[in-house]
């Protein structure tokens, strides 16, 4: 009986280590497809194609609620893989290297929309401060015109010489 209960355990643990492998393999695929955006995201930034980049970060949402879902499922996998003592180190260690290549290349990422976020905030201060010089421009320009704009015309000659 005490065989019977080890089998059984030894099975449940093969299958919960199978369905951790599964989204392990689900998760590689989404985070490669994510360093891929992360890749093209960077380079339409640099080259500063707004429109591209909206599409990019629209497709990178789909694939980050994607990775949200799965890691649900993989911390819970994980919970009970950590709990099962019967699945031999090799099995664990295995699966151990698989979950660090994950990590790998969402620490890529990671770095990658970092050095973007410094890209982007560059480029608005840049804006921040091209509209800033305009600002100035146009005031003084104005002050010449005092309250008529500097394209508003003359209200007519202040001093006339007129004969009686």
């Amino acid at each position: 009986m005490a065989l019977d209960r080890t089998q059984a355990a030894q099975a449940g643990a093969g299958e919960v280590v199978e369905r951790l492998e599964t989204v392990l393999d689900e998760q590689h695929g989404l985070y490669t497809r994510l360093e891929a955006l992360s890749v093209s995201q960077s380079e339409l930034i640099a080259t500063d194609s707004t429109d591209e980049l909206l599409e990019v970060l629209k497709q990178r949402g789909g694939v980050i609620a994607m990775l949200e879902r799965s890691n649900v499922e993989m911390k819970s996998l994980q919970g009970e893989v950590e709990r099962s003592v019967d699945i031999g180190a090799p099995l664990r260690d295995r699966l151990r290297q698989r979950v660090d290549g994950v990590k790998a290349i969402a620490q890529r990422v990671a770095q990658r929309d970092a050095a973007d976020e410094q890209a982007l905030a560059a480029r608005r201060d840049a804006i921040a401060d091209k509209l800033s010089g305009n600002t100035r421009g146009r005031t003084a320009l104005s002050a010449y015109g005092r309250g008529a704009g500097a394209y508003a015309k003359p209200a007519g000659a202040r001093f006339q010489d007129r004969r009686a």
